[in-house]
């Protein structure tokens, strides 16, 4: 039912594969930057894609779709999903990176303030998001289900 955004969502799962995280991937900044962009851009492409593309195949999912995103969203979203996406690619602020290496693996942290988000590993809020989605599309699709048996 979700379709296009589970596609677009496994998408975001390859790109944030791709995100360093211990000793292995890239340790320059401008990969980093590259890769953070992609994966920032297509976490909140699922709701676009979810609105715009998915909400036109039946009656029910568009009901579903629009009682689920009126509802408050989480900090995830707010400050991370939605708040990262528009400083990235509305305005191409990157939040600066910091290494961190704990007991000798070497993790990416965000050096920026960000609703409390400050010093959290990138690929722990990234995986965070995914979480969010994975959670998110699924209540959409019980909601349709719900809104076709009454249909």
């Amino acid at each position: 039912m979700t379709i296009r955004a589970r596609l677009v969502l496994e998408d975001a799962k390859a790109a944030a594969q791709e995100l360093p995280e211990g000793q292995s991937g890239p340790r320059d900044e401008s990969t980093i930057r590259r890769r953070l962009v992609a994966t920032m851009a297509l976490l909140r492409t699922v709701g676009n894609v979810l609105k715009d593309v998915d909400s036109k195949t039946s009656e029910a999912l568009r009901r579903a779709i629009k009682e689920k995103w009126e509802q408050p969203k989480p900090l995830i979203f707010t400050e991370f999903i939605d708040g990262y996406r528009s400083a990235i690619l509305k305005r191409y602020e990157q939040p600066e990176i910091e290494f961190d290496t704990i007991m000798g693996t070497l993790f990416p942290r965000l050096k920026v303030e960000c609703g409390g988000l400050t010093g959290v590993s990138v690929t722990h809020l990234v995986n965070e998001a995914i979480k969010y989605w994975e959670k998110y599309l699924d209540d959409v699709e019980r909601r349709a289900s719900m809104y076709e048996s009454e249909m």
